[in-house]
């Protein structure tokens, strides 16, 4: 898991990933997908385009440019990037093989895990005295299919398959109903 300690960074980090042969959304055949019960209340679930993972960044909502959380820092924590990688055996398998089985066998468990990490996700308490974390079990966050290693000095990609789930640094406290 790698943490951005700002939007710049996450930005750059997006960005960077772009550089190097749209390694993000161009080559890789499925483009990346906003999900997560928080984008479902925002309407944000959909395609993962640069322009909503930049204003997830900055702290807005794409729909309705209004800041996502009560407060933006500059050097904020925008959010994390969390790996999942199948076995090299897996991801040669699925790179030979026609079938997409293997494919979404692994979408689905990434899902199911994103799904828990969701339902225990929390906001921090500081108000009146407080000191305490509250469930609040939304998030949102980015999706993307890699079915390949980023390539090596300009050779071919070995076949790796994974997905990059970025958690933006947003949540739903329905007690504060923000």
């Amino acid at each position: 898991m790698v943490q951005s300690s700002s939007a710049a960074h996450a930005k750059a980090y997006f960005s960077d990933a772009l550089s190097k042969s749209d390694y993000y959304i161009n080559d890789q055949e499925l483009n990346g997908k906003i999900q997560g019960k928080l984008a479902e209340r925002l309407g944000l679930t959909g395609p993962a385009t640069q322009e909503v993972f930049f204003a997830l960044c900055e702290n807005i909502n794409p729909r309705t440019g209004e800041h996502l959380t009560p407060r933006t820092k500059e050097e904020r924590t925008t959010g994390y990037d969390i790996n999942f990688h199948c076995p090299k055996s897996v991801s040669i398998l699925h790179a030979l093989s026609s079938n997409d089985h293997l494919l979404e066998a692994f979408q689905q468990s990434v899902q199911a895990t994103m799904q828990d990490i969701e339902a225990d996700s929390k906001t921090r308490v500081r108000k009146d005295g407080q000191y305490d974390d509250r469930n609040t079990g939304e998030l949102v966050w980015a999706d993307f299919v890699h079915q390949t290693a980023r390539p090596v000095d300009d050779s071919v990609p070995d076949p790796h398959l994974h997905i990059h789930a970025y958690i933006f640094n947003a949540t739903w406290d329905e007690q504060e109903q923000k």
